[in-house]
């Protein structure tokens, strides 16, 4: 948690969503900065083998070699397994929801240990990056090592039917569900004007074309890109 990304957003809504239903949720993750990430995550149960904050010596150490702390901390994370059975072992937990591929390995191994009784249920954002490509050791070596644990899932989550194609061609007799990821239309319901009154209040021409995006708009996921490319279109109308 040292980033505001898709998995970082997912994570953060379904945690407040459990708390409103009174459902107990930890969030349990290898590095955490609370300064980096979103502000929710500071009032919910956040356990971290490390927590950094941006003036960490650390932090600031990758930062200035330039180096991606994300896959820093992912692969480091493998070596931290006593820590995360500390983590775990504070809770009889239920289920275990692991955020991405690479954190059902630590999942398996707590329902192998220590949890036996736990569901897992996986929330996919992407496959493996390993899984396209399987040109180099490391891939092959990620992949045997990623099967091991496939076993002990119990059901897998998409956001659309294409992940799911994909999903099912890999992770063999495990139940995946697809859970779209969107916009809920009811939050919208109170607002009463019309498209031409909404025109003229944003003072945009009502012959004119708009393109209207609904999502997380953060930093990495590029969305100047698309602003600069309409900007250079000879379309009279953009």
């Amino acid at each position: 948690l040292f980033i505001k990304g898709g998995t970082q957003h997912q994570l953060m809504h379904l945690a407040l969503e459990l708390r409103q239903k009174n459902i107990a949720c930890d969030v349990i993750t290898f590095a955490y900065n609370p300064d980096a990430t979103y502000s929710n995550f500071r009032s919910m149960r956040v356990r971290a083998v490390f927590t950094l904050s941006s003036k960490h010596p650390v932090w600031r150490l990758l930062k200035f070699l330039k180096i991606n702390p994300e896959s820093t901390f992912l692969y480091l994370s493998l070596l931290f397994n006593k820590r995360f059975v500390q983590l775990l072992q504070r809770n009889n937990y239920t289920v275990l929801n692991p955020h991405d591929w690479f954190s059902v390995w630590i999942a398996a191994q707590m329902k192998k240990s220590i949890l036996p009784e736990a569901k897992i249920v996986v929330m996919l954002n992407d496959m493996p990056n390993c899984y396209a490509t399987q040109s180099t050791l490391k891939d092959k070596w990620i992949l045997k090592r990623d099967r091991l644990f496939h076993s002990f899932i119990d059901r897998i989550m998409v956001l659309d039917y294409v992940m799911k194609k994909k999903a099912m061609s890999y992770y063999k007799n495990i139940p995946i569900s697809v859970v779209r990821s969107g916009i809920d239309i009811e939050a919208f319901r109170h607002f009463s004007s019309s498209r031409t009154a909404t025109r003229k209040q944003l003072d945009i021409q009502s012959g004119a074309f708009l393109l209207v995006c609904a999502s997380v708009p953060t930093p990495h996921r590029r969305f100047e890109d698309a602003i600069e490319a309409l900007a250079k279109l000879s379309d009279d109308k953009i």
